[in-house]
């Protein structure tokens, strides 16, 4: 697998230096999806890499991140979201109207 990610993406994208086996974390390789963590021992940067198979061809998906693997994992064991997880969040955040402004607030810092 580490064969695979190194060779979807040779070079750290922010700093072109090369990466090797060591900067790849992978969390999770099925046959046909893999999810991936590169960190650049150059610059440090980090970018969540995941590649699958569907009947177009093969996908990458990439996202720079400043999670580390360990915030990354866990997220991987989490239940699948639901359109009824979503209406209990849009029924919480309702019952709080300031709560929006307090968060566009602390992006603007």
């Amino acid at each position: 697998m580490k064969t695979l990610a190194k060779t979807m993406i040779e070079k750290c994208q922010f700093c072109t230096a090369n990466i090797m086996a060591n900067d790849i974390f992978i969390f999770q390789s099925t046959g046909l999806d893999h999810l991936f963590l590169i960190k650049c021992s150059r610059c440090h940067a980090t970018l969540l890499v995941r590649v699958f198979v569907d009947p177009c061809g093969i996908v990458r998906d990439e996202l720079p991140t400043d999670l580390s693997a360990a915030d990354i994992l866990t997220f991987i064991p989490a239940d699948e979201l639901t359109a009824d997880d979503v209406l209990k969040a849009h029924d919480w955040l309702k019952t709080d109207p300031d709560f929006i402004d307090a968060v566009l607030e602390r992006i603007q810092v």
